[in-house]
């Protein structure tokens, strides 16, 4: 046990898991807390989302490596999970946005449609009862 006063960078890819054959399935079915593999999750980040949970006063949370990784996960919690949820976003978007957007979504049933952030009243007319969230860049690609 250290006495640093910041969490320390965990650089590792691979844990050694202690405890008998049980404990070690349970670590590796995520029925017990541990870590295996870095790119799942390790020390440094676990630390991260644990502080992030407190000062939201939340039970938990979840960090992720990229913006495209929170995208993603946001639409996909708030999506019914069923087809025909849609998602009204600005057409102004950085590229790779655009694409999770118009593509990878697609292909889950959630479609998406367009409005000018220009013209607020776009939006209102292509909001309906399937309408999960309506997203927008506050600094886009040109």
């Amino acid at each position: 046990m250290t006495k640093a006063v910041a969490v320390p960078i965990y650089q590792n890819t691979a844990y050694e898991l202690d405890g008998d054959l049980n404990h070690i399935a349970d670590v590796y079915n995520v029925k017990a807390d541990g870590f295996t593999y870095t790119r799942i999750i390790n020390p440094t980040t676990r630390a991260l989302e644990k502080r992030y949970a407190a000062v939201d006063m939340g039970s938990d949370s979840l960090a992720v490596a990229s913006g495209q990784a929170a995208t993603f996960l946001a639409i996909v919690n708030l999506s019914s999970g069923e087809v025909g949820d849609n998602v009204v976003a600005s057409p102004y978007l950085y590229g790779n946005t655009w694409n999770l957007l118009h593509n990878t979504l697609k292909r889950l049933g959630i479609s998406v449609r367009t409005a000018d952030p220009r013209r607020p009243e776009t939006f209102e007319r292509a909001i309906d009862d399937r309408t999960i969230c309506l997203f927008g860049e506050v600094i886009s690609n040109p």
